[in-house]
């Protein structure tokens, strides 16, 4: 059987993102995700399948990527492409019946990890800003666990799913990583710490975010996103991985509060490598030390593509 579907491609910072919507099969739709995302297709490294409830300006969505054979819980870039793929393509907004008006409009995404609402700044008929609130997706961080560890020699942080390092930690321990080139060497090393890592604590994830307190322009610090070094696949942006690195600097004091908030940018995006040219924007609601509201935004989110992908099955 042949079925089409609506897609719309778009990317956060170099991170590339696939929606699909329509008349999708539910016991199909795991299978239809990972081909598109996988050759010869190729279409991006991650996937969401959002469907109508009957709630108003709430949409379901199941993601993917593709490195996993199953739904993933949680991906803040994706958030983003939405956010701007409801300006950019009408056709997704009237499907959903979702009003776009300016100064702003919001709609709330069920996913894995609870609701969350995403609020769409227009200007001039385009988008201004996409603030995602990731408040569901911190608190599962501290559900989790927030807490030290040691991966390889290298001293780090668990927050909920994700690995977080400081680059100075790795390159003390590791004098020949260069994070700046992620060259073959870099590479697996980075690949020898993940594998430590998942070795160490089971079932830890893939999510790994390395981040320094460097910044060469406009952010407090840089961050980039190796989260499978095995198959050479880094993100140069990511949601996720930028909420639970605050919680992480959160608990070890790196990310000061006034007046029960705090700020931070970190530059990412563009290519591949610690830092870049864009800004991932963090604000965070602290209450006893702990994280109660996460937000976040990036600089650069961009509609790459539409169209219908063709699947036989």
């Amino acid at each position: 059987m042949r079925i089409e579907i609506p897609f719309m491609k778009g990317h956060m910072g170099g991170n590339e993102i696939v929606l699909l919507w329509g008349d999708i099969p539910g016991d199909k739709e795991l299978q239809i995700a990972l081909a598109a995302l996988r050759p010869p297709y190729n279409l991006g490294q991650e996937l969401g399948l959002l469907r109508k409830t009957n709630r108003e300006n709430v949409l379901e969505v199941n993601m993917t990527w593709r490195f996993d054979d199953e739904y993933i819980e949680m991906c803040g870039g994706l958030t983003q492409v939405l956010g701007r793929a409801l300006v950019d393509v009408p056709q997704l907004a009237a499907y959903f019946g979702i009003q776009v008006v300016e100064p702003a409009f919001t709609i709330s995404l069920e996913t894995k990890v609870g609701l969350i609402p995403i609020t769409v700044e227009i200007e001039q008929g385009g988008v201004k800003r996409v603030l995602t609130d990731m408040t569901y997706y911190g608190e599962q961080c501290y559900r989790e666990g927030v807490r030290e560890v040691h991966v390889a020699g290298v001293p780090g942080m668990k927050a909920g799913q994700f690995l977080i390092m400081k680059a100075d930690e790795i390159v003390n321990k590791y004098p020949t990583v260069n994070l700046e080139r992620m060259d073959k060497n870099t590479l697996a090393i980075l690949e020898h710490l993940q594998e430590e890592w998942q070795k160490k604590y089971f079932p830890a994830e893939l999510g790994f975010t390395i981040y320094d307190l460097h910044p060469k322009d406009k952010g407090q610090a840089r961050a980039t996103f190796p989260h499978n070094a095995a198959n050479t696949y880094i993100e140069p942006s990511c949601g996720t991985g930028t909420v639970a690195a605050g919680i992480a600097m959160l608990e070890q004091g790196e990310i000061k509060t006034q007046n029960g908030e705090a700020r931070i940018s970190f530059e990412t995006g563009g290519e591949p490598t610690l830092g870049g040219p864009e800004l991932s924007d963090l604000i965070l609601k602290v209450a006893d030390k702990k994280v109660v509201k996460a937000e976040f935004s990036h600089s650069l989110i961009q509609s790459l593509a539409t169209g219908i992908i063709w699947f036989r099955y």
